[in-house]
């Protein structure tokens, strides 16, 4: 996509290929963009239904387990980011940065809280 949409608007980049800023820029698409991006829209809309299903599914067996849910608090954003020190290991080769931003997009255990914590105050309201 990025390579369509760059030969289609070769004139809103710079000659580094960064996007030139200002108001005036026109952008146009291609229909096989217009196509692509549709697909990649609905891919990403299914696989969000997908976890919102099995999220909710998962709640139903905890909560049927007990009526008192205890979770402990985790903050997700903190755990997406990248770690700020550079460490080695042993053997003296730097260690990667990057943590479990894309694990936690693809799961969203945030979402499964909200939904555990939706359905106990249903239940008890």
């Amino acid at each position: 996509m990025d390579r369509s949409r760059r030969s289609t608007n070769p004139n809103n980049f710079k000659k580094d290929g960064t996007i030139k800023h200002g108001v005036k820029l026109r952008w146009t698409y291609s229909k096989n963009y217009q196509k692509t991006k549709k697909q990649i829209k609905e891919l990403y809309r299914k696989k969000a239904s997908y976890i919102k299903e099995k999220h909710g599914a998962l709640a139903n067996k905890i909560l049927s387990l007990g009526d008192e849910v205890y979770i402990e608090t985790m903050h997700f954003k903190g755990l997406a980011k990248r770690t700020k020190e550079t460490k080695t290991n042993i053997q003296g080769k730097i260690q990667s940065k990057k943590r479990f931003g894309k694990s936690i997009g693809n799961h969203a255990p945030a979402m499964l809280v909200e939904i555990i914590h939706q359905k106990t105050y249903s239940q008890f309201a």
